[in-house]
């Protein structure tokens, strides 16, 4: 099995700001920057939930807390946690975040209890994360955050489509991603429900490349046919 990246490497690539794989020409022809990939999950998020203002919401693995930063942006109202086993991201995270209301950075470490009580959110993400967790370490994780999410809570696991071949070409180049295992859309499923979650349903996004103008009608048209470059799973 492939090594996984450890906190050590992950802290390496937030030095100078991570740019998620925007260094790749190739990645750039499809999208400006890294919040053109990030929007259509945060919108999807936002309009296929209720209204966020008493809700409280976990970004798992969140990383330098891109996402987290768009999704207030876009109009995410209720508390933010972001959680990731990199101190260096946490740092990075803070130091970049503006504006009111800060999400509660959480540290912890990769395989153990995150310092968070049960069923303590109503949202639960984890964004482009799970490929980077060894297969033998991701039913731990699928269970914590089945802990962590209250009952008729929901989690939305975003991912790559690993039969799409424009995503394993970006994906191989990656270094951050160098020592990837993707999973596909069935097996995340087969491991939310064996984890305790209930129903779960499958969108594809990213049918287009994001700075295409139809990008966001195709993934509304086309979302139920596995054809996008990267994958939704909600579970409930």
């Amino acid at each position: 099995m492939p090594d996984v990246p450890t906190p050590a490497e992950f802290d390496a690539y937030a030095v100078g700001g991570y740019r998620g794989g925007m260094d790749d020409p190739l990645k750039r022809r499809f999208g400006r920057d890294l919040d053109e990939f990030l929007r259509p999950k945060v919108r999807w998020l936002l309009q296929n939930g209720p209204d966020t203002a008493a809700r409280r919401l976990l970004d798992f693995g969140c990383g330098n807390g891109q996402f987290l930063r768009l999704l207030r942006a876009e109009g995410y109202a209720g508390e933010l946690v972001g959680a990731d086993i990199s101190a260096g991201m946490l740092a990075e995270a803070d130091a970049q975040w503006r504006g009111d209301r800060p999400p509660a950075w959480t540290a912890f470490a990769a395989g153990e209890r995150l310092p968070l009580a049960d069923a303590s959110f109503d949202d639960a993400v984890a964004c482009c994360v799970f490929h980077h967790i060894p297969p033998s370490a991701r039913a731990v994780a699928a269970r914590e955050l089945r802990r962590l999410v209250k009952p008729g809570g929901r989690l939305a696991v975003f991912e790559h489509n690993p039969f799409h071949p424009m995503t394993q070409l970006i994906v191989c180049r990656a270094s951050i991603d160098r020592d990837a295992i993707l999973l596909s859309a069935w097996s995340c499923r087969r491991l939310l429900r064996a984890a305790g979650f209930g129903q779960t349903r499958t969108r594809s996004l990213l049918v287009a490349p994001p700075n295409w103008r139809v990008a966001a009608s195709l993934d509304r048209r086309l979302g139920r046919l596995p054809l996008g470059t990267q994958y939704v799973v909600e579970a409930g």
